[in-house]
């Protein structure tokens, strides 16, 4: 059992590649640099360190599962979704912050758990997918896709399938559409220095922690900032499907 276990950990790639083969599957920002307004001054740029959505893959698994299962499930997830123009998040810092932040509770039934997990790992496409040992060495498989953006969190059906590699990969390629279907955010990301901001998008309240990172929808957006001992600053805001922006206020 073990020499097979670790013949199969070894051929990884070889085997996540046949799968997908067998299943046949195919500078500046855009955005409104904003102006002055008194005493503070916004400008908007976009991020170089990526390019594209960013999405997060989540494998949770119970302790009776081989640890292949996982690995496969993770590497089969990940190279759908870069075939869809998603950067993947590590796998290690995925399941770090999952980890610490779910406490040992399920942090796809918790929303706040859900926009905590997003900005920490800039992923605002999250595809959580739960492992538990059925019989005859096979597994039963539980995923379903969130993504966070505008204050809301939008989430697909939760598919079911049990088996082995073959049905992991089916319903990985089910999976990876259904978070191609929901959108795809901007990331904005604030550099504000020491300066304490209320922030509002589209009169809705912007709540930040230690990231200052947040998403929004595609399109255009109204955005205002607010500083003690500033005037306010209101400008409008663009946002392209799956860019990241880092705005500068002073």
């Amino acid at each position: 059992m073990r020499g097979r276990v670790r013949w199969r950990m070894r051929n990884l790639a070889v085997l996540v590649w046949l799968a997908l083969a067998a299943a046949s599957l195919g500078g500046r920002a855009q955005a409104d640099e904003g102006g002055k307004r008194g005493k503070t001054t916004v400008s908007s740029e976009e991020s170089g360190k990526r390019s594209g959505a960013r999405a997060a893959v989540i494998v949770v698994q119970g302790p009776k599962v081989d640890p292949f299962f996982g690995v496969y499930t993770f590497e089969v997830a990940a190279a759908l979704l870069r075939k869809l123009s998603y950067s993947v998040v590590p796998p290690k810092v995925a399941a770090e912050r999952w980890r610490k932040l779910a406490g040992g509770g399920d942090c796809a039934k918790d929303e706040s758990c859900l926009r905590s997990l997003a900005r920490e790992l800039a992923a605002p496409s999250i595809l959580v997918v739960q492992l538990g040992a059925a019989a005859r060495k096979k597994v039963w498989v539980h995923t379903q896709a969130f993504v966070v953006y505008d204050g809301k969190i939008e989430r697909s059906a939760l598919l079911k399938a049990s088996g082995a590699e073959g049905e992991i990969t089916s319903l990985m390629q089910k999976s990876s559409r259904d978070l191609q279907a929901l959108p795809r955010p901007c990331e904005y990301a604030l550099d504000s220095a020491a300066l304490a901001l209320d922030i509002q998008v589209d009169e809705r309240e912007i709540k930040q922690d230690a990231t200052k990172r947040f998403f929004l929808s595609p399109g255009s957006h109204t955005m205002n900032l607010r500083a003690q001992g500033r005037d306010p600053w209101q400008g409008e805001v663009r946002c392209e499907a799956g860019r990241s922006y880092r705005v500068h206020v002073r």
